[in-house]
């Protein structure tokens, strides 16, 4: 369990790294858009919203094996309803360029929510073997 969960941190902060300056560089270079610290917030918030889904699934899948599709289910509802009223929060407050600015949010939120299925796909395989 220790050495799937640190394996999982590695992956998680080399997905970090990696995403990173690549939206760096898309921003400033190519659309000619800073890249505020509201743009660190998101990947602060998909960072720790991965890490919690991640311990509670893994305790769900645990203890109780025959609840995990409802946690999944649920932890995932819950992500997607904070994701988009987060986003709904500040497109609301005036935020300039706040297209590419949602079209970056959005794009963060599949890419880590896949990062998380497939991690917790790969532990439910190791598990059930």
């Amino acid at each position: 369990m220790i050495g799937s969960f640190f394996r999982f941190l590695i992956e998680l902060g080399i997905l970090t790294a990696v995403l990173l300056p690549i939206n760096f560089f898309v921003l400033e270079e190519l659309l000619k858009v800073e890249f505020k610290p509201l743009h660190y917030f998101i990947y602060i918030y998909y960072v720790a919203m991965v890490l919690v889904i991640n311990i509670v699934m893994m305790r769900a899948l645990k203890n109780r094996p025959q609840g995990y599709i409802i946690s999944f289910m649920s932890s995932m509802g819950i992500k997607i309803f904070l994701s988009l009223m987060i986003l709904v929060v500040i497109m609301y407050t005036g935020l300039d360029n706040s297209k590419p600015f949602a079209i970056n949010y959005l794009i963060l939120y599949l890419v880590y929510s896949a990062f998380s299925i497939f991690q917790m796909l790969r532990a439910q395989r190791g598990i059930s073997k």
